[in-house]
């Protein structure tokens, strides 16, 4: 459901991470502060029902984000008024050239962020490894690392895992780094668009010195569906 809301993000592949992370940090209370954050204020409601707030929280919360949402543009807009009438005034004596205006600096936004994207495809050129492959190493006793770069939200939603795989938040990676051990394979693996954190996190093994490190292409959505066993943390 978050990867579907994402799709009107021209960011979709850092949309959900971002989703995520915001509400580990603020909880409920992203759906106050979220409204002011493109991208946040369409994927929070989900988000809140996977946690399963209750409707008597959530609607407070999500009250008091309109209140403040809307309540900000107004107040600006009666802080400001006359600069905002000036403005519309000079936009009427400029004409077809304020619409110009709009559709340029509009333009800039969207030639911005396909920069970013451009950038996080060149960053996502890493070898990938099949659940095949994860699979055969396991069972030649290989014990490859893989570790689980989903946010905290997520992994307590959904509780399955891979069998035996580390728990570690996509900013801990660099920390965690030296208890890695450089002469096995490491697999990072996540649920969001295209890999990204799992590629993140092995770019960032990467400029450490690790060569034997990769993300797990499609993720534990593809572990799954490969009809490979999981752990499930709610089972406990």
């Amino acid at each position: 459901m978050l990867r579907l809301l994402c799709k009107v993000s021209l960011s979709p592949d850092t949309c959900v991470r971002q989703t995520e992370s915001r509400y580990v940090q603020w909880g409920s209370a992203t759906l106050v502060f979220g409204k002011f954050v493109p991208g946040i204020s369409t994927v929070a409601p989900p988000l809140a029902g996977a946690m399963k707030i209750g409707w008597a929280r959530f609607m407070f919360f999500n009250t008091v984000g309109i209140l403040l949402w809307v309540g900000a543009a107004v107040g600006i807009g009666y802080a400001l008024h006359n600069e905002v009438a000036g403005l519309l005034e000079r936009f009427e004596e400029l004409g077809a050239m304020a619409v110009q205006i709009v559709v340029a600096l509009l333009a800039a936004f969207i030639a911005f962020k396909w920069w970013e994207r451009q950038r996080l495809f060149r960053m996502l050129r890493v070898g990938r490894i099949t659940t095949g492959e994860l699979r055969r190493l396991m069972d030649e006793g290989r014990q490859p690392v893989v570790i689980d770069v989903r946010s905290s939200a997520v992994r307590s939603v959904d509780g399955r895992f891979i069998p035996g795989a580390l728990q570690m938040d996509l900013a801990e990676v660099d920390r965690h780094a030296p208890g890695l051990p450089v002469d096995r394979e490491i697999v990072f693996y996540c649920s969001c668009p295209n890999d990204a954190s799992a590629a993140a996190a092995a770019k960032q093994l990467m400029r450490l010195g690790f060569t034997r490190v990769r993300p797990l292409q499609g993720g534990i959505e593809a572990w799954i569906a490969a009809g490979y066993e999981v752990a499930d943390s709610h089972a406990r």
